[in-house]
């Protein structure tokens, strides 16, 4: 116990989430995964749920380097081949749009992602802004006001007296042009600079975005999510909303500029005449096997089976064959790979495997430079994959359920689970409308009588207390299928009619019941008690390797129940 005090002291006690085989985990390190803002707001149930999760992956990461289950072969493939696909995709955002990056901007977001701003604001819109109401007056009109405006709260004007008044904001009357809490970058950067420059119980000059003129009033601060990231993950989601704000036709260019010049510069040549052989194999292929697409795992096989074994390119000064590329799109997702119907198909698809590689290439080389953006993605996806696929092996050795587990499950809920009936009588309230419907809803659930409410309101048979004849499933609709999901003597929520009236029911009775053969259920069953003992398994790991490693949660820091 000494020991553990003696460790928690030395990092802070308060900053201490909990340790596991000796190790620490700062709370740094878990609210770098959940926000720390919904933490608070969790209960402790949930909060032991979120341990539990968090806790649970890094005891199996020990877990699979103490068995080299991190280091078996097919697994290495898998994550090596995550973890290039996440690299490719980084590498636009890095050199694509990382240099389009403002210096301001960025320097914007590092100061302003630790808080969260509430603001209300008056909104003077004007002729053709993207408002969805019609607005008469000119855009210079709409900047003169605004101006007034402005100078009138300078001197002393109630600010909410002016949004009710000449706000053009559809809700402005309802709550004072309040458009709550506000993080970086979920504005437009006019609104935001000037929004987050401000200080508490102060307004702006007016504003210019495609809605129109706003004046924007502070009203509080708090911290937001982001502020209790650690330095390298803080830095790292500034840039994100920085790149994130560059406008996506921007991008576009400067994406397909980057790519003309990646393949000029690698020398990238094919080989036309074995490009078009590949080409009527792939035809060939697919009209033999009645292929309309194809998919990754055809075009992966078809390409396999092509016997041609020539250079079909060069680029860097390298020689590639089919070989490289059906490896290549093997190892990509399906989503990637293009349908092939023209020769210029295949061409551009294999110009993108290329470039794909170049990404991968230089991202590599220059990985260091951006190491504080990619580590901590790169180990989040390390664990998820490992943690996924050593639970998956784990619980796909759980034994098969044998045909006596099924029999016994099976008769000892034979009698909740398992019985059917021929038909069912009902009464029924029925009404014109939800609000009717709703309002005697809620007598029922007050003890009123279904019998005397269904004479004095109901449009079925209310003589005889909306009393129905027994019916089949298949008759009225949602109403009929409710009835047969319903227990004897209970009345049902509010249910629309195909017709468009409402109705509650009654369930009187079930007739000619009788038991679901097991052999219409058995496959059901069998698929219950699997993912049961799978799910006995997954807990009863947890349980095993909390143990083995000598886990310790700081109740001072969780103030959880557990």
């Amino acid at each position: 116990m000494f020991v553990l005090l003696l460790l928690f002291f030395t990092l802070s006690f308060s900053e201490v989430a909990f340790t596991l085989n000796g190790n620490t985990f700062s709370q740094q390190s878990f609210f770098n995964k959940i926000p720390r803002e919904e933490w608070n707001n969790f209960s402790n149930s949930q909060k032991n749920d979120l341990i539990k999760d968090f806790i649970y992956k890094e005891l199996v990461f020990l877990e699979s380097e103490k068995t080299n289950f991190l280091y078996d072969p097919l697994i290495k493939s898998k994550l090596d081949n995550r973890i290039n696909q996440f690299l490719i995709n980084s590498a636009y955002d890095l050199f694509v749009a990382f240099p389009l990056v403002d210096s301001l901007e960025y320097s914007k977001a590092l100061k302003y992602l630790k808080k969260d701003i509430r603001v209300r604001h008056i909104l003077i819109g004007y002729k053709d802004c993207r408002l969805p109401i019609p607005i008469k007056r000119s855009k210079t009109k709409a900047l003169t006001l605004s101006k007034n405006l402005y100078n009138d709260l300078k001197s002393g004007s109630n600010f909410n007296d002016y949004v009710v008044e000449y706000s053009d904001d559809p809700s402005a009357d309802k709550n004072f042009g309040d458009l709550g809490w506000l993080s970086w970058g979920r504005t437009v950067p006019e609104f935001q600079n000037a929004a987050f420059s401000l200080s508490i119980n102060t307004f702006s000059e007016p504003i210019l975005t495609d809605f129109g003129f706003h004046i924007i009033f502070l009203d509080d601060i708090k911290p937001s999510n982001s502020s209790f990231l650690d330095s390298s993950a803080y830095k790292a989601l500034a840039l994100e909303k920085t790149i994130m704000s560059i406008p996506l036709d921007i991008k576009r260019v400067s994406a397909k500029q980057y790519d003309q010049a990646a393949i000029f510069n690698s020398g990238l040549v094919f080989n036309e005449t074995l490009l078009l052989k590949v080409f009527n194999h792939i035809q060939n292929e697919n009209t033999k096997n009645k292929i309309v697409a194809s998919g990754k795992k055809n075009l992966v096989n078809t390409l396999n089976s092509f016997n041609n074994s020539g250079v079909l390119c060069v680029f860097d000064s390298s020689a590639y064959g089919v070989k490289w590329f059906s490896n290549h799109f093997k190892n990509f997702p399906a989503t990637r790979i293009p349908s092939i119907k023209t020769l210029e198909d295949l061409k551009r698809s294999f110009s993108l495997a290329v470039l794909q590689n170049l990404c991968l290439v230089k991202i590599n080389q220059e990985y260091d430079n951006f190491s504080f953006l990619l580590d901590l993605k790169i180990k989040n996806i390390t664990k998820n994959l490992i943690f996924d696929s050593f639970i998956k092996n784990h619980i796909n050795n759980v034994k098969n359920i044998d045909s006596t587990e099924i029999i016994n499950y099976y008769n000892n809920n034979k009698d909740d689970k398992y019985k059917e009936y021929n038909l069912v009588s009902v009464r029924e309230i029925k009404t014109l409308d939800k609000s009717s419907c709703d309002s005697l809803y809620s007598l029922l659930q007050n003890d009123f009588s279904f019998l005397n409410l269904a004479k004095n309101n109901s449009l079925t048979n209310p003589r005889n207390g909306g009393l129905i004849e027994p019916f089949t499933i298949n008759r009225y609709g949602p109403m009929g299928k409710k009835a047969f999901s319903m227990k004897i003597n209970t009345f049902s929520e509010p249910i629309e009619n195909l017709d468009g009236t409402w109705s509650l029911i009654f369930l009187e009775k079930k007739i000619n019941e009788q038991y679901i053969p097991l052999n219409r259920v058995i496959n059901k069953i069998k698929n219950f008690l699997k993912k049961d003992s799978q799910k006995i398994a997954k807990e009863n790991l947890y349980i095993s390797l909390y143990n083995k490693y000598d886990v310790s949660i700081n109740p001072l820091f969780f103030k959880s129940d557990k």
